[in-house]
């Protein structure tokens, strides 16, 4: 409870990526820890298929943008393979372990 976190998928990186900072209000438990701010977005977009605003920021390994994934109900298609599903893929072996 000591931080927040925003999660997104940087197309450039081709991984999840996560930004964290220090939550406003919590109980100082450590005096010597540093306080780290919110990120500050790069901007907006308006997402033309359902209507909403999307914030990008900039992703923390390469700088390149990613807009944040609020829920996992947003994530409608794999964003590395563009399936969309999460679903096994029955062509490809598997390794099962007892």
């Amino acid at each position: 409870m000591a931080f927040e976190q925003l999660t997104g998928y940087c197309r450039k990186c081709k991984k999840f990526v996560y930004l964290q900072w220090t939550r406003e209000g919590r109980p100082v438990l450590d005096p010597t820890a540093k306080k780290v701010p919110p990120p500050k977005p790069l901007g907006e977009v308006w997402d033309a298929q359902n209507g909403r605003v999307l914030t990008i920021y900039a992703c923390p390994h390469c700088n390149g943008p990613f807009a944040e994934i609020k829920n996992i109900g947003d994530l409608k298609h794999c964003p590395a393979c563009g399936k969309p599903d999460f679903a096994l893929d029955d062509t490809k072996p598997r390794m099962a372990i007892d």
